[in-house]
């Protein structure tokens, strides 16, 4: 027989006078063992009714024009030279019998051997200098959009995506709202509110759109049209039901916008705009330099997107 499904069992929410945004859940629940348990859990107060996300976060591209026109220009140089490497294959191809490598023109014995702990080998700087061979430089136009801003939670300044909660009145409904209306809305198991009609999926991803497109002009100035959005994730399931979906945005040209900093009502809010060629290693020196933390959720993209680059130019490389 197979093991039953964990589930919750019981929510008893622990309400506290003066919490505004936050409250507390004790959860007693049952394993795959049907061994009862408990865990203690928060969750906010503002999530919409019928809802199943409390947030948006804006992964946001803006477009440098300057850097636009080069990444055109050598990317033209580009496919001028592979089209001569193509030509010029079989003639290498011979003269790699005949002539002698960098290496040995310079008179260094490839064949020499190193103790460990010395400098580089020569097989080593051979292979650095073929890989540093002079080529169109590789420019990308487009900047990642960061914004920073002291988390109390924290105690310390954060770099992370520009985000904000998704308000009752980015949802488009006939029926009850967040304020109004209690008949028709009830607890689930798990302590999350439902609404006797949920959000269908079109009206969820316009108000997602609508939030992440404010919550961006409102931190940083830029005015960007939302495009894809992701399914809804958790941002912590150990401590929270707290939700998110990622919204793509791009904005045409910084050119065209006022970007600055802006005032939330905790605190400062600084934007920074990083390259999207090496995004996770500028977001890194920025928070280093100027002693931010990393917010989780920011450093798992950029990781991923950087992965997902270098395995592009791998494949690119070798065809």
């Amino acid at each position: 027989m197979p093991p039953a499904q964990a589930r919750n069992v019981h929510v008893e929410k622990q309400e506290k006078d003066g919490f505004r945004w936050v409250r507390l859940k004790k959860i007693q629940w049952k394993d795959e063992m049907e061994r009862e348990r408990t865990w203690e859990a928060a969750e906010r107060t503002t999530r919409a009714v019928g809802a199943p996300v409390d947030a948006v976060a804006a992964i946001t591209y803006v477009v440098d024009e300057e850097e636009q026109e080069l990444e055109t220009k050598n990317k033209r140089k580009r496919v001028e030279q592979d089209g001569k490497d193509e030509q010029e294959q079989v003639v290498s191809t011979k003269l790699e019998l005949e002539l002698p490598s960098p290496m040995e023109s310079a008179g260094i014995d490839l064949n020499q051997e190193y103790r460990e702990g010395d400098q580089p080998t020569p097989q080593t700087m051979e292979k650095e200098a073929t890989q540093n061979m002079l080529q169109p430089k590789r420019i990308n136009a487009r900047r990642m959009v960061l914004v920073s801003q002291f988390r109390p939670a924290v105690g310390k300044y954060v770099l992370e995506l520009p985000a904000g909660l998704v308000d009752e009145s980015d949802i488009q409904r006939d029926g009850p709202t967040a304020v109004q209306a209690n008949a028709g809305v009830q607890d689930g198991p798990s302590g999350e509110i439902i609404a006797d009609e949920a959000i269908d999926e079109e009206n969820l991803e316009s108000a997602c759109k609508k939030a992440a497109e404010r919550e961006l002009y409102e931190e940083t100035g830029l005015h960007g049209t939302a495009n894809t959005v992701s399914p809804v994730v958790y941002s912590d399931p150990g401590l929270s039901n707290a939700s998110v979906r990622f919204v793509r945005i791009d904005v045409e040209s910084w050119g065209k916008h006022q970007h600055n900093s802006a005032e939330s009502e905790q605190s400062r809010i600084t934007t920074h705009f990083i390259s999207a060629s090496q995004p996770l290693q500028e977001a890194c020196q920025i928070a280093k330099g100027r002693n931010m933390e990393i917010d989780a959720r920011l450093y798992a993209f950029l990781t991923g997107f950087e992965e997902g680059s270098q395995m592009k130019d791998m494949a690119h490389r070798e065809d």
